[in-house]
């Protein structure tokens, strides 16, 4: 296969998900025939199993393409915002709250909650998770070198605040009790990286490089 075939069948393939995401965000899984996956991409239904053996294919298809989008909003957000380490961290659950209050997001979210898609979606949080791990261990790292953080493994820091970063996906479905809980788990974070600015308690945004060191 030459490169160009090769380019051709990547851009097929992400036409097909990006249609089935488009009418997943619309509809349930269950009311997305391949049919209509098919003539929101513009190709043949022969075409579509050339690239996935089922329907339940393209909706994991789906779900590992969001959570990638997520991984590169959150990164890009991390880099743009620059600074200390705890700037970036601010920064980390600013991008995602951001993105998961996006309209689309949050009605694609809210079909992969369903029990009957609740396989798709232990993945799909599985799969940020992965993605997001090694991303928050270099911001804890940066902090351990600022001296901010008194983090001894940064990696089962980064892995624990995940976890409860995912405890809260699972306890609060309302968008404004997960932000206002998204904010706290930051707060408890900072204090168990052992971060003692004024802050903490107080700021809803992160703090400024005056307030980043201890009082």
């Amino acid at each position: 296969m030459s490169a160009a075939e090769r380019m051709n069948r990547e851009s097929r393939r992400a036409d097909i998900i990006k249609a089935a995401a488009r009418l997943l965000a619309q509809k349930s899984v269950a009311a997305t025939p391949v049919s209509e996956i098919v003539k929101a991409a513009g190709v043949a239904q022969g075409t579509f199993y050339l690239y996935f053996s089922s329907k339940d294919d393209v909706v994991l298809a789906v779900a590992e393409h969001i959570t990638d989008c997520m991984t590169e909003e959150i990164q890009q957000a991390i880099e743009e915002a620059g600074g200390n380490a705890i700037v970036k961290l601010f920064a980390l659950r600013d991008a995602m709250m951001a993105i998961e209050s996006k309209p689309a997001i949050q009605q694609l979210a809210e079909i992969y909650h369903r029990p009957a898609n609740r396989a798709v979606h232990d993945r799909m949080a599985d799969r940020l998770l992965l993605r997001l791990a090694p991303i928050l261990e270099n911001v804890i790292m940066q902090g351990v070198d600022e001296g901010v953080f008194t983090a001894d493994n940064p990696r089962v820091a980064a892995w624990l605040i995940l976890g409860g970063i995912r405890v809260l996906e699972l306890a609060f479905t309302d968008s404004f009790e997960a932000h206002a809980a998204m904010h706290d788990m930051i707060q408890y974070a900072l204090r168990a990286l052992g971060y003692s600015g004024s802050s903490v308690a107080t700021n809803n945004s992160a703090p400024t490089s005056g307030e980043t060191h201890g009082s």
